[in-house]
């Protein structure tokens, strides 16, 4: 799995990144934790998925590209919409994929 160097982080989980991927990593059981992630389907921008989803068989072999992390399905909404909305603001659409891409360097 990787970290978008920009993670957004809902304001519940904030200060306790470091903890949740340490979790994440070890596919240890989150009950709240969403990943907002770049789906493998380069048509679609962002996908949602609870954190126990990690341990299924298809994304143990996938590189997971994680760009935000939420306490809760709504909240993980609402840093969609955040992130789309500073997509737009700066730069006037709203590719968000490429927009991650850029800012990571990749």
């Amino acid at each position: 799995m990787r970290y978008w160097k920009e993670l957004y982080v809902s304001e519940e989980l904030k200060g306790r990144e470091e903890e949740i991927i340490e979790h994440l990593e070890k596919k240890e059981f989150q009950f709240r934790v969403y990943l907002i992630a770049l789906p493998e389907n380069e048509r679609n921008q962002l996908e949602i998925y609870h954190s126990g989803m990690l341990n299924q068989t298809w994304y143990r072999e996938k590189d997971v590209f994680v760009v935000g992390l939420a306490k809760g399905y709504l909240q993980a909404l609402e840093l969609v919409r955040e992130l789309i909305d500073q997509v737009f603001r700066e730069t006037g659409d709203a590719d968000v994929r490429q927009y991650i891409w850029k800012r990571q360097g990749s």
